[in-house]
């Protein structure tokens, strides 16, 4: 086993129901990592799978001394499983990837390579170049990524995926979020704006099927988008004060045909203002409270308000003499409460 100081790389896997392509993927990632002559890990971490999965993490376990292998006592889902990985990292630059080697092995060096050299970056995101999934994957995929990116505020070329590098300094405050169903894309995009797409290969399945069906994708979109984006509040908001704008204009139009006779339903023109008004001001009472609840999210998940990625400062040292000292500090302040 590599002593924990000499581990560079951390490659966490979450595993659900991959008996048929772990063996293969574990022996891709030694070949490659190998060579590198960096001390790295690959840490496995099976979800409650169902079938002999767990049984091959621990003969594997047995026969890599660079492989650790976790169970979970319950099915928590892709999201919890990684996190759970990332916690018993130890590794400086940590690899999430997929359990069914469409993000390929030998990729991983590359990725770990450009972080090395590209210091400016916190995280890295694998962009395949062509995703090997069904059509209405493919189709479901590029609608989430393009609200991803409004929600979010990242370039309309920008992509989401499980594929991906980080630093320690980010993966620190990421571990010390209390959210029940991490989305561990949107949680890094709350962190860090330094973040880059890397074009990678994306192969297609050799063995079983996808691990989510159309309601778990459909309940994972709108966790990510519902629990870590503040744009669906603010969209009311705003649709609040168009409302409210727009009432007041036709209220005025309004009241001129009312009062020049071009009105002639008794009522009309004073119920019609008040539905526009009202609708206006629910609106805009929705975004308000909307917001409130937002910040008690933040609160209780420990949402950061900064997180600090380097330091440099001048000391004073034992003899009296003083030096630049520079390093890394991942404390982060938490919300005041």
């Amino acid at each position: 086993m590599n002593a924990v100081d000499d581990i560079t790389y951390s490659i966490v896997i979450p595993v659900f129901n991959a008996e048929g392509t772990l063996t293969e993927l574990v022996s891709g990632l030694t070949d490659h990592l190998t060579p590198t002559s960096k001390g790295y890990e690959i840490l496995l971490v099976d979800d409650c799978s169902k079938d002999s999965s767990w049984d091959i993490i621990r003969e594997l376990a047995a026969k890599y001394s660079v492989v650790r292998g976790f169970q979970l006592m319950r099915n928590s889902g892709q999201g919890a499983a990684t996190m759970a990985g990332l916690a018993q990292s130890r590794g400086q630059l940590v690899v999430t990837m997929d359990d069914d080697l469409q993000n390929p092995p030998y990729e991983v060096p590359r990725l770990c390579k450009f972080m090395e050299q590209h210091e400016e970056f916190d995280v890295l995101i694998g962009r395949p170049r062509e995703k090997r999934h069904a059509l209405w994957r493919r189709a479901g995929s590029e609608m989430v990524n393009r609200m991803s990116n409004v929600m979010f505020e990242q370039a309309s070329s920008f992509k989401l995926t499980s594929f991906r590098v980080i630093r320690r300094e980010v993966l620190t405050p990421l571990l010390k979020l209390n959210v029940p169903e991490p989305a561990i894309g949107a949680l890094l995009t709350t962190l860090t704006k330094r973040l880059i797409n890397v074009d990678v290969d994306h192969a297609p399945r050799i063995a079983g099927g996808s691990g989510y069906s159309i309601r778990q994708l459909l309940k994972l979109t709108m966790s990510k988008f519902l629990g870590f984006s503040t744009f669906p509040l603010r969209f009311l908001a705003i649709l609040g004060v168009v409302g409210i704008s727009v009432s007041f204009l036709l209220g005025i139009y309004i009241l001129f045909r009312y009062f020049f006779g071009d009105i002639a339903v008794p009522g009309w023109t004073t119920l019609s203002l008040l539905l526009i008004g009202l609708s206006g001001f629910l609106f805009l009472a929705f975004g308000i409270v909307g917001e409130y609840l937002q910040q008690i999210l933040n609160i209780a998940r420990l949402n950061p308000t900064y997180v600090i990625r380097s330091t440099e400062e001048e000391i004073i040292n034992d003899e009296g003499d003083s030096e630049i000292v520079y390093g890394c500090n991942t404390d982060s302040n938490k919300i005041q409460q």
